[in-house]
């Protein structure tokens, strides 16, 4: 498909959400959902990196288009579980921004858990509103998760794990384990890290037997990935 502009992807595209369910390690009770957006455009679905990044140049637009994502999340999720919301820094980034969210999320505080993401690297300026974003949340008692080896060209904040209340693994460090056994010593350290600071971790996408055996000696608090279905 030829690469939409950003306002077809908006007049166009068709918009749902996906509420994939998290798991307490070694049962099968869900912790929580976590709303995902989904993307249709001419019959293929868009990924939902490219669309957010698309509107990055346009924060003010991200912000509108999120106030209605957000909203379509909460009320369709399930309310008897945690809901897992992600936000890009950019919807943080203005003063009239968060004294929305604030407004807004704050009847909600109760069962939704704020996943922090950005698109992209992580300048200088984004650092900033990354770390104003994460003193918000903790002045406003906001539960959120920091995501922590993703991209391995950023460096694990011991700093910021012990301010969330939980940490999310992608599975590409499991990748790296099963490949490379000295990742698990790694892997094991910040987790008990956590653990100790009263922090939480999440193992995601995981997608085989060995990664859920692997995650499951690791003793993280909750599991997610194919494995499950």
């Amino acid at each position: 498909m030829k690469k939409p502009n950003i306002k077809e992807l908006i007049t166009q595209s068709t918009y749902s959400t996906i509420y994939t369910p998290i798991f307490k390690t070694g049962t099968k009770d869900i912790f929580a959902y976590e709303a995902l957006s989904k993307f249709v455009l001419h019959g293929e679905e868009i990924s939902c990196t490219e669309f957010f990044s698309r509107l990055q140049s346009n924060e003010k637009l991200f912000f509108h288009l999120e106030k209605k994502n957000k909203h379509h999340q909460i009320i369709n999720a399930d309310k008897s579980k945690k809901l897992i919301l992600y936000f890009d820094i950019a919807v943080f980034s203005e003063k009239e921004y968060r004294k929305f969210w604030k407004e807004y999320l704050s009847e909600y505080k109760h069962r939704i858990i704020i996943n922090i993401l950005y698109q992209g690297s992580l300048s200088d300026d984004n650092l900033k509103i990354k770390e104003k974003m994460i003193k918000w949340l903790i002045k406003h008692e906001f539960e959120f998760i920091i995501n922590i080896f993703d991209d391995f060209t950023y460096a694990v904040s011991f700093d910021e794990i012990e301010k969330a209340t939980y940490i999310r693994i992608n599975n590409s460090i499991l990748e790296k384990t099963i490949s490379n056994k000295s990742y698990k010593s790694l892997l094991s350290f910040v987790i008990n890290f956590a653990k100790d600071n009263n922090t939480k971790s999440i193992i995601k996408h995981i997608k085989s037997k060995e990664e859920l055996m692997l995650a499951e000696n690791l003793t993280a608090e909750y599991m997610q990935g194919d494995v499950f279905d």
